[in-house]
């Protein structure tokens, strides 16, 4: 027994292949028999088409030729462009890594000291109550 209706996947799935064959083929033929009145000649229609169709591939071999030659030299630009940026970058990277070493070198190396007040105090202070006491013990 068959379906009298088609199923929603069913006419999903069929919808990009019925839509652009109604498109392509079936409105040009039922628009050109209304024109003349008549049947529709499919073997004139089969000559026009096929001859459409070879006109358009001589077309598109010629620009394909010219689009290789196109792209062929968009694409020494873009390679020399990017070999700059990348040079670019290079370049700053290093700069920042060559700054974060120094930056962390600093961090890292002891630091010299001048000369420490306190500890010149404390000797001084040792000095002088060894001075002090010294003085009081010999009178």
């Amino acid at each position: 027994m068959s379906r009298k209706s088609l199923s929603r996947t069913t006419a999903e799935a069929l919808g990009p292949i019925v839509v652009p064959l109604v498109t392509k083929v079936a409105l040009p033929i039922a628009i050109e028999s209304l024109r003349r009145g008549g049947r529709f000649d499919t073997e004139r229609f089969y000559e026009e088409a096929k001859e459409s169709l070879a006109d358009g591939f001589k077309k598109t071999r010629s620009e394909r030729d010219d689009l290789k030659e196109q792209l062929a030299d968009r694409g020494s630009e873009l390679y020399k462009e990017l070999r700059s940026q990348g040079a670019d970058l290079l370049e700053k990277l290093s700069e920042r890594g060559s700054g974060f070493a120094d930056e962390w070198m600093d961090r890292v190396r002891p630091r010299k000291r001048g000369f420490r007040f306190g500890r010149a105090l404390v000797i001084l202070a040792v000095v002088g109550a060894g001075i002090a006491v010294l003085s009081n013990l010999r009178d």
